[in-house]
């Protein structure tokens, strides 16, 4: 499958957080080359501190929410992201393989060892990670305006609502193999998931072994139940905006 060819790859992003994750937020700066490689690497580029503390999507709604108009994809990072070596320079490999896709550059989905096994280097999954994620600016631009329609704010974690805008859309979420971004939390993660949830397949110097990524044609995909079921769905389908309170136990659909 062709990539970008005729348009450069210009990226804007940001970074989500919360007022006491000082310490990770700068590390993050730093893994990223510091503020120099930032704007070297970026039309824009904002750290997005959380004061209201009502959960990860209102930060994540205001990085989506600053994707420049002069850049061709948007990325969002949570502030514990642990970003390979090299990142700029693989990051943009990866979207010039994939440059209409949503991607998502971490991922515990245990298919994407049997996809690093095979060579593979996307792996399409049913639920994006809110860890790194990167789209199109257009994209970015519609999710926003889609999720503030369509999902109501009781529905907090941003990595469910870009899953259920990409299935409700038509549109699928690929993951890199293997992941460029790892999680390194300290304790109790930005969304309160208990430490430990790291890269089944992470390659911290991939930018040295790959000089080129490719997206197959008959790209492999995770096959999972998708978790939202048929409930879900087919009211976001049809353009119907989720009910809140839902009638039924979220962990069901």
């Amino acid at each position: 499958m062709c990539g970008l060819v005729d348009q450069e790859v210009v990226l804007s992003g940001g970074i989500m957080s919360t007022t006491e994750r000082r310490s990770l937020r700068l590390r993050l700066v730093e893994r990223l080359g510091g503020w120099a490689s930032i704007r070297e690497n970026t039309v824009g580029f904002e750290v997005i501190v959380d004061f209201e503390r009502k959960g990860p999507w209102l930060p994540a709604r205001k990085v989506w929410s600053a994707a420049s108009g002069q850049a061709t994809h948007h990325l969002l990072l949570q502030d514990d992201a642990w970003p390979c070596h090299d990142f700029w320079s693989v990051l943009r490999s990866v979207i010039t393989a994939a440059p209409d896709q949503i991607i998502t550059l971490f991922t515990i989905r245990k298919t994407v060892v049997d996809a690093a096994d095979r060579g593979d280097h996307f792996l399409q999954v049913r639920e994006a990670s809110g860890v790194a994620v990167v789209m199109p600016v257009g994209i970015a631009v519609s999710f926003v305006e889609w999720s503030d329609r369509m999902v109501p704010l009781e529905i907090r974690p941003d990595d469910v609502r870009v899953s259920l805008f990409a299935e409700a859309t038509g549109r699928r979420v690929v993951t890199t193999v293997p992941s460029i971004v790892d999680h390194r939390d300290e304790g109790v993660s930005l969304v309160k998931h208990a430490g430990g949830r790291v890269a089944l397949v992470y390659d911290e110097r991939i930018g040295e072994g790959r000089e080129q990524w490719v997206m197959p044609e008959d790209l492999s995909g995770d096959n999972r139940q998708w978790r939202f079921g048929n409930v879900v769905m087919p009211l976001l389908q049809a353009g119907q905006p989720i009910p809140w309170p839902m009638p039924w136990r979220w962990t069901a659909c």
